[in-house]
């Protein structure tokens, strides 16, 4: 006797939306029933995700969303966002952030799902949309990429720096901004960078110095102030400790 053909879903990725936002706003907290994918087109892309604090990404970067996990977007970006349903034994148990910035179609092919959502060409979304899913599925997420909670708090503390290195910085400063103790930043750091909170700072005011130098309008004096040494002495032997040789033997035989 013939057995009864069963219903099988295909185990491809289908689009249910997607859509182009264009730094119009902040995207309030919402959460999807389906996995979601925002591609960083442009700028600088912050987020919420679940619990996790909050993450910075950068252009060539992809959010890989679980469903039902509750998510905002802030800062001055494009992104490209698609929600999937993809099989259940494919779907990450976690946020995860991947760098996709190499991959020269990755961005085409978003922008294109885009495109034909947006003139209602569904069977072809549903081909793209299963292209895309395969190719991160394949070769990013398999590979591994979750966010880890470390690279989060120190990502928030770097962002301070870079922000704010010209003023008055400790490391209590950089822990309150992440939402973390000293303690723990500093072990995150050592763990992500080899060096202290500190040390991250001090090399990042050193390496802003060295490119001022190359400017003859900006006295030692004035250098130093603007990348936050509390005085022009420091700055000369923080500098010649670095380098070996100081600030202005430098502009006269600059390191190759």
């Amino acid at each position: 006797m013939r057995k009864k053909a069963q219903n099988v879903m295909p185990k491809v990725a289908g689009t249910l939306y997607a859509g182009h936002f264009k730094a119009k706003g902040d995207v309030e907290v919402h959460a999807h029933p389906e996995l979601e994918l925002i591609f960083v087109s442009r700028g600088e892309c912050r987020c919420h995700i679940g619990s996790l604090p909050e993450i910075i990404a950068a252009e060539g970067k992809c959010f890989v969303i679980p469903p039902h996990v509750p998510h905002d977007q802030t800062g001055d970006c494009d992104t490209l966002f698609v929600t999937l349903a993809v099989p259940p034994e494919e779907i990450p148990d976690s946020p995860r952030l991947l760098d996709i910035s190499s991959d020269s179609f990755i961005k085409q092919m978003f922008m294109e799902l885009v495109e034909l959502f947006r003139h209602a060409q569904i069977r072809e979304c549903e081909t793209l949309a299963s292209a895309i899913w395969s190719r991160l599925f394949c070769g990013k997420l398999k590979a591994g990429a979750q966010i880890a909670p470390s690279a989060v708090y120190t990502d928030i503390a770097v962002d301070y720096i870079h922000r704010h290195y010209r003023e008055p910085i400790g490391v209590k400063d950089l822990a309150r901004a992440a939402k973390i103790s000293p303690a723990h930043l500093n072990r995150f750091f050592r763990s992500e960078y080899t060096v202290s909170t500190m040390q991250y700072l001090y090399n990042w005011r050193l390496a802003i110095a060295l490119r001022l130098l190359d400017s003859p309008y900006l006295t030692v004096a004035e250098i130093a102030d603007e990348c936050g040494f509390s005085s022009a002495n420091y700055f000369v032997r923080a500098f010649k400790k670095k380098y070996g040789t100081t600030p202005g033997e430098f502009r006269k035989n600059p390191l190759k």
